[in-house]
């Protein structure tokens, strides 16, 4: 896409399904309006969504909003084993911690099982808009999800070598829309 001067493109890293709750509002599943959800509801009630980012170009910026969920599993992605009767269970304590309990805990638990991610592919994405990551001039995060920061490194060292910046947007108490709060240099060395 562009807008002006301005390339925005989309660099997909892979995709989730989950049959935890979607973050966006489904039309009815009698309605006409239901066949255009493009596959992303699946009859078994998962839900597909994209992992990724996006690039802007302008200028001699090229900024990735966003940095992918990260390098692919070594055989896959395997869900969580979570043993809600076990305090020593990491995912219990937390989820008890924060007063998930009985039903409730064993529906997430039961969410996380059927979830599947497939990830790693957001080099070969760079590489197909001509680019590979030391092209990259900026990095701007809209928040700190598994799925936005997961290329902000590899093997211990920044995956993006050139990038001078890295910006983080935030919600300030009482506002209503994001705005950028500090930004920070990046230490690739």
């Amino acid at each position: 896409m562009k807008v002006g001067r301005i390339h925005v493109d989309p660099v997909i890293d892979g995709l989730i399904r989950s049959s935890l709750r979607p973050s966006k509002p489904f039309p009815d599943a009698r309605s006409p309006l239901w066949g255009d959800q493009g596959g992303m509801v699946h009859p078994d009630g998962l839900v597909e969504s994209t992992l990724g980012a996006f690039l802007i170009r302008t200028g001699d910026r090229v900024v990735l909003v966003d940095a992918g969920a990260g390098q692919a599993f070594a055989g896959g992605h395997h869900s969580p084993v979570v043993d809600l009767d076990d305090p020593a269970d990491p995912i219990a304590a937390a989820m008890a911690t924060s007063g998930i309990e009985g039903d409730e805990a064993r529906r997430i638990v039961a969410a996380l099982g059927r979830t599947y991610i497939e990830q790693g592919r957001l080099p070969a994405s760079l590489q197909a808009l001509g680019l590979e990551p030391g092209d990259v001039t900026d990095i701007v995060c809209t928040h700190l999800h598994f799925d936005h920061i997961g290329w902000l490194s590899a093997a211990g060292a920044a995956y993006f070598p050139k990038a001078a910046g890295l910006r983080f947007g935030r919600l300030l108490p009482g506002e209503s829309t994001r705005r950028w709060v500090f930004d920070t240099e990046l230490d690739t060395e």
